[in-house]
């Protein structure tokens, strides 16, 4: 599953360089190199102007613009600098709408298959219970006491209706089925719950070609703006410690691909979603960073010194190894 997540990312860089390298194409502007992975490189092939290369280290990747790097010689008209403002915001803005569209496709591909409709638990407490019970994120609830559970409050009805008494629950675990009995306390802590559990019903029925597109991009709009949303979140309120890193994709990717394709696609459309967006903050050495910078050259009609671009693109990536530091050393305390 480590290696399915991987390639998964791998995919969402690969589409996301490529809105860069077509965008770039359209206008005219030279290609270099379009890299997946960062070096060093253990794979390259030039076809004309490109080197096409693959880094060992696959959690990146890049589209090196002729004439990109402030002072850079280069032919006048293949030069990304000597372009108009708008060509560059173009082929600067063309790998977020990429993975925009790539979302799009995965949501519908997810709802071409269609997923069981099931009552499922969305978190489990730590030492409650439903913990000490083996039940875990993820499992479906399929009957209570031999009753059939089809909606997420039938189940919560029969926990509170039947606290201090012994519950057969039937739980189908990834591919196994197993019965669990359980007694939900009388007097949980506060916000746990008899069980320890949150429940939630998830699935969809299966659409055909032209129904599932509609749904793909209705998802992408719907949950562009919840993404942004727990976004202004975490910076104004709990930081970045919710955030994951690659381990902690990989932990989740696994979990959504034991519960199916289906699930397995809609969880990388959200990570394309959320890459995207990443991508257009207007912060250094990302792609909004950079827009930022075009926008600063339009509205003060002068171009930003090489100087100033080179600092502000350094800082940026200096930011975002200290992040990437950050959340794995998050992924694994909250994964040991």
């Amino acid at each position: 599953m480590i290696l399915l997540s991987i390639l998964g990312l791998a995919i969402l860089i690969l589409v996301h360089e490529a809105g860069h390298f077509f965008a770039a194409r359209s206008v005219g502007v030279g290609v270099k190199e379009f890299a997946v992975g960062f070096p060093p490189r253990w794979f390259r092939k030039k076809r004309g102007e490109t080197e096409y290369t693959i880094g060992v280290l696959p959690l990146g990747g890049f589209v090196r613009l002729e004439g990109e790097m402030p002072g850079e010689e280069a032919d006048p008209k293949r030069s990304f600098s000597n372009h108009s403002a708008l060509s560059r915001v173009w082929i600067l803005v063309a790998g977020v709408l990429a993975n925009f569209f790539l979302a799009a496709i995965l949501f519908a591909v997810a709802f071409t298959i269609g997923a069981k409709q099931e009552v499922i638990f969305s978190a489990v407490v730590k030492d409650s219970p439903a913990a000490v019970a083996g039940l875990k994120f993820g499992d479906a609830i399929l009957s209570v006491n031999g009753e059939k559970i089809e909606k997420a409050e039938q189940f919560i009805s029969k926990v509170e209706n039947n606290r201090g008494q012994e519950l057969n629950l039937e739980i189908r675990s990834g591919e196994e089925i197993k019965f669990v009995k359980i007694i939900p306390r009388l007097t949980p802590p506060a916000g746990e719950g008899p069980i320890g559990v949150a429940v939630g019903e998830t699935g969809w029925e299966s659409k055909n070609f032209l129904g599932a597109i509609v749904e793909g991009f209705k998802e992408t709009v719907n949950y562009s703006a919840l993404i942004v949303t727990g976004l202004w979140r975490v910076i104004t309120e709990s930081g970045a410690s919710n955030l994951s890193g690659p381990i902690g994709v990989a932990v989740i990717a696994g979990q959504a691909g034991e519960m199916g394709i289906a699930y397995l696609a809609h969880f990388f459309g959200l990570l394309s979603i959320n890459l995207a967006i990443l991508n257009i903050l207007p912060l250094p050495a990302l792609d909004g960073g950079r827009v930022f910078l075009v926008l600063g050259e339009v509205i003060f009609r002068r171009k930003i010194p090489a100087k100033v671009e080179r600092y502000w693109n350094a800082f940026g990536i200096g930011l975002l190894l200290l992040l990437m530091f950050y959340v794995t050393a998050q992924d694994l305390i909250r994964l040991f």
